[in-house]
């Protein structure tokens, strides 16, 4: 096989990673709530949205226990803050996508696993694993470049890419799930996702090196 072909081999292989990673980076984010509690004292959720941090949790893990993809749910609603239709039609699209890349991130672990096991005796080891590790580092880094330079207009892009609807723009009285998820805790939670993918891609560029 040429270099050309082991470079696309590991293209290809470096953007399912990125898949396989931010299905386990949201698999985290969901699970754990650590990144929120960190946010609810940098962000001062509590005094942000006027409720105490009692119900700022209880509410925050209902909503993101909505979204788990092993739980069966119903219509969205949360136990103390006020849902509109709209509100709860625009979770259950986010649960949607959200079961998508957990589906594709399982669907792609055992390719993704078999490409570097192969590549550890590959004589194309090296392109492959240089070919995976700028993916993954290129990627993540448009990402957050983008973020960097205009974070209102990337949290909008996003939404218009993933919705064919603005029922993502909540109000502050209908939706008050918006008060207890600031556009900042998602922005975090972006960033959070791309250094699982910064760190993967550093790792297979080192891998690479070695194999000189």
């Amino acid at each position: 096989m040429k270099k050309g072909r082991y470079a696309l081999l590991g293209a290809l292989a470096g953007a399912g990673t990125l898949v396989v990673l931010c299905a386990l980076a949201l698999g985290l984010l969901l699970s754990c709530d650590l990144l929120y509690r960190l946010d609810m004292k940098l962000l001062d959720i509590p005094s942000y949205s006027g409720y105490d941090p009692e119900t700022v949790l209880r509410n925050y893990h209902a909503a993101v226990g909505y979204l788990n993809p092993f739980k069966e749910v119903g219509t969205f609603t949360l136990p103390d803050l006020a849902v509109s239709p709209q509100g709860a039609q625009h979770f259950a699209e986010v649960r949607q996508i959200t079961n998508a890349v957990f589906l594709l991130g399982g669907a792609l672990l055992l390719p993704v696993a078999a490409f570097f096991i192969a590549m550890r005796r590959s004589p194309g080891r090296r392109p492959a694993l240089l070919a995976a590790g700028t993916t993954m580092l290129a990627l993540p880094a448009l990402v957050l470049a983008g973020v960097a330079l205009d974070p209102d207009r990337a949290f909008t892009l996003f939404h218009e890419i993933f919705f064919d609807n603005d029922y993502w723009i909540f109000s502050w009285d209908v939706d008050q799930v918006i008060r207890i998820l600031p556009m900042d805790f998602f922005l975090h939670c972006a960033v959070f996702i791309a250094l699982f993918w910064l760190a993967a891609g550093a790792l297979s560029l080192l891998r690479a090196k070695k194999s000189n």
